[in-house]
């Protein structure tokens, strides 16, 4: 079982999904680890659509290897609302030169 983002098609169907690579703390009774087969970046009519699950933006090769797919807009679903998180996505915005969308649930 994995924490999993899913992405949409505007008419509904599926277009793919990222398997959290590294559960973070209480999540390893739940979810399992991923192998990163599902690190995919999407071309969308909005551009390059990726995502990368709460605390794996905390790890730099991860977030290297949506770089290297060309990601225009990256993804951040998040449990963590502390102000260390928004320079966080600062960083990633300027690291990748890439558009940051993140949301605490």
């Amino acid at each position: 079982m994995y924490c999993t983002v899913l992405f949409f098609a505007p008419d509904g169907s599926l277009l793919g999904k990222h398997l959290k690579v590294m559960p973070t703390a209480m999540e390893r009774i739940v979810w399992g680890a991923g192998d990163g087969w599902a690190l995919t970046v999407l071309p969308t009519a909005i551009g390059r659509v990726g995502a990368v699950i709460c605390w794996e933006n905390y790890m730099p090769m991860l977030r290297t290897s949506m770089y290297a797919q060309e990601i225009e807009l990256y993804c951040a679903p998040t449990v963590d609302d502390r102000d260390a998180w928004h320079a966080a996505m600062r960083h990633i915005a300027w690291e990748g030169r890439v558009f940051v969308l993140s949301a605490c649930q």
